[in-house]
């Protein structure tokens, strides 16, 4: 069996995104190289032993050996920044994904002329180029819970930038929305939310988030990581988008993932979240501040339980 070496970094989205490519290398040995805060993702998909799993205060060097000690067939380089090609400088067999931050620069502001675009087509590219691999899967998380809880909707009100998060006040409107038609939501404890004496359930490891996630009846969250971790579990999910947009490519991916956005004249404005809104000239984004908590419970009604 062919020994194949995958490599993406961070950060949790992308990785969870990068899972497609071990979803369709099945029938190869696959090794995946990442940071160690995310190398629960890989728990079911791969041996525990195949995941290289490294910190911040590891050398390149040490990680290099590693790898040069494999007896790989193929490197795959799905991140393809400084550090994955200093990295694998000079070691055979290296295929990289194309990197298209030029095309996402010039997408921004494009508003609703920016068309839909994912990642997983530039991973799909890679495996026909380098493997003449045709038949690509998804991504996929999986769980290890009991099941689904009945009425239980998960709101997620995190994300690293605040450019990004939907306001606290909305989420606690959709919370209580979800609350009067009788369902039970909970949030994902975030200290960026004042609960109000709302139900909250605090997760302090990866595997201890991707089981809760999965317990939902729905998922909704900012463009995060945990919007990606719902999606690659097939669990009805919607991911609240404002000043990054779907056409970046970086949208959460899997048969019942949805995703809403007001889609601006000026969206999207920023590649990742960083940096201020234009038109309220704060860290607070004009396009999210107007998302209702009524627009997104009515989306998710009509688009997950009808």
């Amino acid at each position: 069996m062919k020994k194949i070496v995958l490599i993406r970094f961070s950060s949790l989205g992308d990785v969870v995104l990068s899972t497609s490519v071990v979803n369709t290398l099945k029938d190869y040995e696959v090794v995946f190289v990442t940071k160690s805060l995310y190398k629960d993702l890989f728990e079911g998909l791969i041996p525990a032993e195949n995941v290289i799993a490294f910190s911040e205060n590891d050398s390149l060097y040490e990680l290099r050996r590693r790898i040069s000690n494999l007896d790989y067939d193929m490197i795959l380089d799905l991140h393809s920044n400084l550090r994955s090609r200093i990295l694998t400088f000079g070691m055979s067999d290296v295929q990289r994904v194309m990197k298209r931050r030029r095309e996402r620069q010039k997408m921004l502001g494009k508003g609703a002329d920016c068309s839909a675009y994912s990642v997983l087509s530039d991973y799909a590219e890679l495996l026909v180029r380098s493997m003449n691999i045709k038949d690509f899967s998804p991504p996929v998380v999986e769980a290890k819970s009991q099941g689904q809880v009945p009425g239980r909707i998960i709101l997620h009100p995190g994300a690293k930038w605040p450019l990004k998060m939907w306001p606290s006040d909305n989420y606690r409107g959709l919370y209580d929305l979800f609350e009067k038609k009788g369902y039970s939501p909970v949030f994902i404890e975030d200290e960026s939310l004042e609960l109000e004496g709302r139900n909250s359930h605090k997760t302090n490891t990866l595997r201890e988030l991707i089981d809760f996630i999965s317990t939902g009846k729905l998922f909704i969250g900012n463009d995060s990581g945990p919007s990606h971790i719902a999606a690659a579990l097939g669990m009805p999910s919607i991911t609240i988008f404002g000043p990054t947009h779907p056409c970046l490519g970086f949208t959460p991916q899997g048969r019942r993932a949805e995703f809403v956005t007001l889609n601006y004249d000026c969206t999207p404005c920023s590649l990742h979240g960083k940096g201020k809104c234009r038109l309220t000239s704060s860290k607070r984004a004009k396009c999210l501040i107007e998302m209702t908590p009524e627009i997104v419970y009515e989306f998710a009604i009509k688009r997950m339980f009808d």
